[in-house]
């Protein structure tokens, strides 16, 4: 094998292993849930999630849209937020408070008298001032 072809293939391996090692994490996120109507377990009901950066207005963070569908089996749901078929890529930052919104077969959901359920992101991007180097 000649140097110069040598050289390419090393290129090549190196290029590669800079794109892995520099591509961008995707976050997920488990959620489950227990679907009930009057009480009694539901099935084959379509869910979208939201996530917001405000309580109220604000910016939409993520929406699983249509990446949902038929997604609860005996009143259970178990999905991963961020793989779905949603076109949204889920990007949190670690510790931030977030607002989820659920609308479940077209009806938005509230948690008691609150449009959204406030939570705090356990995945995601560390930042500098979230760590303490003490």
């Amino acid at each position: 094998m000649n140097n110069s072809l040598k050289f390419i293939l090393i290129m090549i391996v190196l290029l590669t292993t800079l794109q892995i090692a520099f591509a961008p994490e995707i976050d997920l996120l488990g959620l489950t849930l227990d679907v009930k109507e009057s009480g009694i377990d539901v099935d084959n009901v379509n869910i979208t999630v939201e996530i917001y950066d405000a309580a109220t207005g604000g910016n939409l963070i993520y929406n699983s849209s249509t990446g949902f569908e038929n997604n609860v089996s005996n009143g259970k749901v178990d999905i991963l937020l961020g793989d779905d078929t949603s076109g949204y890529e889920l990007n949190l930052t670690y510790g931030t408070t977030y607002y989820m919104d659920l609308v479940i077969n077209g009806t938005d959901l509230d948690f008691n008298g609150l449009e959204r359920k406030k939570f705090q992101s356990s995945e995601g991007n560390i930042s500098l001032s979230r760590v303490n180097f003490s």
